[in-house]
């Protein structure tokens, strides 16, 4: 799953987990009437990859929420108590989740928060960017489209061998060895020394 669809969702469970007493709604329509307030609406619309190596696709990834929580009230002091309010319930929903939390390795959280008027409503609304660092990594076999993933070489079967290091011949030679890199050269004192001293082979084939 990609990150930001991961993060998005994650955020949405926290916050809905939360009960704040205010709809939450993702992505949302984000023109919002009074009568629907408090509201938070949630979205992920960035993500910058920075790669990690010059080799696999590995990145470190920010993600960033826009959030915006809204309040409705009959005073411009109400509206700002309002708000806050939910600001520190919202803080508190989404960093003491561990599905959230877990995701990402570092959080970085700007807000802008504002009162108006509009006749008799008075309104707060709070403007979240929270970026969101983590790494993704993508593999070429497990994460790629079915059509596009390479095709292993069936494993039909395979032999195991045996060369011991303490069953050894000090001063013999054994031409034709399995791994002839792997033979102490004579005179030895521990093998391996070329010799096949045991086996196993397995056939996997149905």
């Amino acid at each position: 799953m990609l990150a930001r669809r991961q993060l998005r969702l994650a955020a949405l469970v926290a916050l809905t987990a939360a009960k704040l007493g205010a709809i939450i709604d993702s992505p949302g329509d984000w023109v919002t009437q009074p009568e629907k307030m408090p509201v938070v609406l949630l979205r992920a619309t960035r993500t910058s990859k920075i790669p990690m190596t010059a080799g696999p696709a590995q990145f470190t990834s920010t993600v960033t929420l826009d959030l915006e929580s809204r309040v409705a009230a009959s005073t411009a002091a109400a509206a700002q108590d309002a708000i806050e309010a939910l600001d520190q319930l919202i803080e508190e929903a989404l960093f003491t989740s561990g599905q959230f939390v877990g995701i990402a390795q570092r959080f970085y959280v700007e807000t802008e928060t504002e009162v108006t008027a509009e006749g008799r409503n008075h309104f707060g609304a709070t403007k979240w960017a929270i970026r969101c660092e983590c790494v993704e990594a993508f593999d070429p076999i497990w994460d790629a489209p079915e059509a596009l993933q390479p095709i292993a070489v069936p494993l039909d079967g395979m032999d195991l061998h045996a060369d011991l290091l303490n069953v050894f011949d000090s001063i013999g030679a054994y031409p034709g060895a399995a791994f002839p890199g792997a033979v102490i050269a004579a005179p030895r004192n521990a093998g391996p020394d070329g010799r096949d001293e045991g086996g196993l082979s397995i056939n996997l084939q149905q």
